[in-house]
């Protein structure tokens, strides 16, 4: 007995317009992520909150938080991130949740390219204090 394979199309992944909403049907899963310099974990347990309530706040689903411990601003070369960008391939990811741009980088170049590492997949940034900066995290 002969079975025929049946091709069922991959549904296409689309860029969220800007003030997209997550609804039932469309991507809700976000991923936070944290860059510290001199690692508190303290700090990090306090920022891993901010962005859990953040999350819950907006009714986005936290995925998970990377952190990059030990990282300058001017390095780009970072494994958290780098996982960060590897579930942002995933269908379902609809964004990153950092606590203020610095935590990408306090490098307005560098922050520039890791920014568009996300956006460049379709994927939105989302920052909760989008007016801070963490000046004791200067690089």
């Amino acid at each position: 007995m002969t079975h025929a394979k049946k091709v069922i199309p991959m549904a296409s992944v689309s860029t969220p317009p800007e003030d997209a909403v997550p609804t039932p049907n469309s991507p809700s899963v976000v991923y936070g992520y944290i860059r510290m310099e001199e690692p508190d974990e303290i700090e990090i347990a306090l920022l891993r909150r901010d962005i859990s309530r953040y999350c819950t706040d907006r009714g986005l689903l936290l995925g998970s938080t990377f952190v990059d411990r030990d990282v300058r601003g001017h390095e780009i070369a970072r494994t958290g991130f780098t996982a960060l960008l590897d579930v942002l391939t995933f269908p379902d990811s609809y964004g990153v949740v950092v606590p203020t741009v610095d935590h990408l980088s306090t490098n307005d170049g560098i922050r520039k390219v890791l920014t568009t590492r996300i956006v460049g997949v379709g994927r939105k940034l989302f920052v909760i204090y989008p007016d801070a900066s963490d000046t004791a995290d200067a690089s």
